[in-house]
């Protein structure tokens, strides 16, 4: 989660490093003990995991995966002002499409009446859709993409300038939503940020 960088990431091998405010990588899920997922990014925005367990459906693998077993899998990150930004925003997550069915997922979320998510199938898009999607003006403004034929891991990158809520796949530029003017990002409460679900740790 980077709402300083200037640049979106152009290939979903390369990671951005600087200016980041949240940065979680399956090499740093601890299998032995899924309890914390820690924070690369230097801002010790850890996420306490929840469900967690070692098994072929569920807790990290060799390639430095985290996998979600859909049903009870979490990570949450307390409430800092830092991951609720207001003016810009980009977010990006690696995901194995190889997985994806048409349950309403959420992948990362701050919303719950404002804020900021990735959703899968969600009904603001529909099923078959996934979608980066911003609130402001009273509204959620859903950038997306169709998600049917696509397979293996991809990157999504979201962005938010304001007015335009972009979404990318791979670093290409596949939706732009155009608010008509810039407005704040708004929150309607201090809730937490959930990894693999909604700050009310639905799935």
């Amino acid at each position: 989660m980077n709402p300083t960088t200037k640049r979106i990431i152009t290939n979903k091998k390369e990671i951005v490093k600087e200016n980041l405010t949240l940065w979680l990588d399956g090499k740093d899920f601890s299998n032995a003990s899924p309890t914390l997922w820690y924070d690369k990014s230097g801002m010790l925005n850890n996420a306490t995991l929840s469900g967690f367990a070692y098994t072929t459906v569920s807790g990290s693998d060799e390639n430095g995966g985290v996998m979600f077993d859909g049903v009870d899998d979490y990570g949450s990150i307390p409430y800092t002002s830092i991951l609720a930004p207001t003016t810009q925003i980009t977010v990006s997550a690696v995901i194995n499409f190889d997985y994806i069915d048409t349950t309403s997922r959420s992948i990362i979320s701050k919303t719950e009446g404002g804020g900021y998510a990735f959703f899968l199938n969600n009904a603001l898009v529909g099923v078959g859709n996934a979608s980066f999607v911003t609130y402001k003006n009273l509204t959620y403004r859903s950038a997306k993409i169709s998600v049917t034929g696509i397979t293996g891991f991809h990157q999504l990158s979201g962005t938010d300038d304001g007015r335009y809520t972009r979404l990318y796949l791979d670093g290409y530029l596949v939706d732009t939503v155009d608010a008509g003017n810039v407005y704040s990002l708004t929150y309607t409460q201090n809730n937490p940020l959930i990894v693999g679900g909604e700050p009310d740790n639905t799935q």
